[in-house]
């Protein structure tokens, strides 16, 4: 963070210290490939580790996960395990360093320390760094960011924002947009942040083996790539020849040996195809180490209210989610937006996303930002400070009928609540 933000100074990590906690790890990493009982000790230290180091409900069932399917053999939890340590050396090794010592450690603590003092610390941050009108080559169909105005954040910004959240100890981007390959200067930023772990969202249909090589060699940034079903569904929603492009993209990662995913938008439409074991199998077979499903919300500029998935189909999602975990060798993650499986809202404390202009929501699926904030100008606590984020973690409190706690439930049901951010922040949204 800069001199003038006004916020404690940070000291930056002891680099010893990190280094020797980084050579243990690459022996465990040894370890966990020599053998099943070696595999079960391995992740047995890291389940301690989660356990001493504060680790939130999440964090605790995913470790005890993978420890008792371990201990009762479970073959696909070991293998997209594997598929992490058997990735480009730069790949693994930036999981070890960054991932797990900068991000779990050094920076859990910088943000505790910052909490204490009264900052509201995220965890993470979603940049969108182009509007969809100015930097993307599709227009899908079911696209929640074409609603804002065209925009891209300046790439000295961008620069500025990464240097806060490392500062801060969040040490993880998510990069969405528009098409984030798009984005002059990104690979760059890439080479400049190494400690930063990026995640990118993309349509898949600019990755070249030139793009896979580089991110080979970064190490630090791994591809997640947007599909809604096979062929048909996806080419219908995405355009003509983009499921093409995204099986010629996932074999470039696949020979420079990334570690790369896939993210669907699942619809009411959609929902018998992806949540099918041949559409798992499918993704599987592609290398996936891991697949985030994302239910429709509908927003953006044609929203389609009746895409969004009914509550039958919210419950199947938990079921699904539960078998899939230890099925198929890949991390599988399910996100209820807007659903009554929703339980709260992590706005402006857990997670910030960062508009193309500047400013700043709390999810992706709200389009309420406070005008009189921008990161040009503000620090990232200065955003998460604001009446407007502490007004949207006030509201996660209340249980409102027909009002679930996510707040990217229907808009005609959130009217009330929005005029009163708008009023608290006097005429906030964007």
């Amino acid at each position: 963070m800069g001199k003038s933000d006004g916020f404690l100074p940070i000291p930056r990590y002891n680099t010893l210290v990190v280094n020797v906690l980084y050579r243990f790890l690459v022996g465990l990493r040894w370890l966990f490939l020599s053998c099943r009982l070696g595999a079960f000790l391995h992740n047995l230290f890291y389940y301690i580790v989660w356990s001493l180091s504060f680790p939130s409900a999440h964090d605790r069932r995913l470790m005890t996960a993978l420890l008792t399917s371990l201990s009762v053999n479970n073959q696909s939890t070991y293998e997209w395990q594997r598929k992490i340590y058997t990735s480009a050396p730069k790949v693994w090794q930036h999981y070890l360093r960054s991932s797990f010592i900068l991000k779990r450690f050094i920076g859990f603590f910088r943000r505790r320390r910052l909490q204490k003092a009264g900052h509201v610390v995220p965890s993470l941050l979603m940049v969108s760094p182009s509007s969809p009108g100015s930097g993307c080559n599709l227009s899908c169909a079911h696209c929640y960011a074409n609603a804002h105005a065209d925009a891209t954040l300046p790439i000295d910004v961008f620069r500025k924002l990464l240097i806060e959240q490392e500062e801060l100890g969040i040490f993880a981007v998510m990069v969405s947009g528009g098409e984030p390959l798009m984005y002059e200067g990104m690979l760059d930023l890439f080479q400049e942040f190494p400690d930063t772990s990026f995640q990118v969202f993309t349509n898949g249909t600019l990755v070249t083996e030139e793009i896979a090589e580089i991110l080979a060699d970064l190490g630090n940034a791994v591809l997640t790539f947007s599909i809604e079903g096979f062929e048909e569904e996806t080419d219908r929603i995405r355009g003509q020849g983009v499921f093409g492009k995204v099986l010629n993209a996932v074999e470039y990662c696949r020979k420079e040996r990334l570690v790369y995913g896939a993210t669907i938008t699942v619809t009411r439409n959609n929902f018998a195809e992806v949540v099918s074991e041949r559409f798992m199998k499918f993704l599987e077979g592609l290398g996936c180490a891991y697949v985030n499903f994302s239910t429709y919300i509908a927003v953006g500029q044609s929203p389609h209210h009746d895409w969004e998935i009914s509550a039958n189909q919210a419950e199947q999602l938990d079921l699904f989610k539960e078998n899939a975990r230890l099925k198929y060798a890949m991390i599988t993650t399910v996100g209820k937006n807007g659903t009554a499986g929703v339980t709260g809202c992590f706005a402006g404390r857990q997670y910030l996303h960062i508009l193309p202009n500047g400013m700043a929501e709390g999810c992706p699926f709200v389009h309420l930002a406070d005008p009189t904030l921008n990161i040009q100008t503000n620090s990232i606590l200065e955003l998460t400070g604001s009446p407007l984020f502490q007004r949207l973690r006030e509201l996660t409190a209340l249980m409102v009928p027909g009002v679930v706690p996510c707040r990217a439930s229907r808009y005609d049901k959130m009217a009330q609540f929005i005029a009163e951010v708008a009023i608290s922040t006097e005429g906030g949204t964007n």
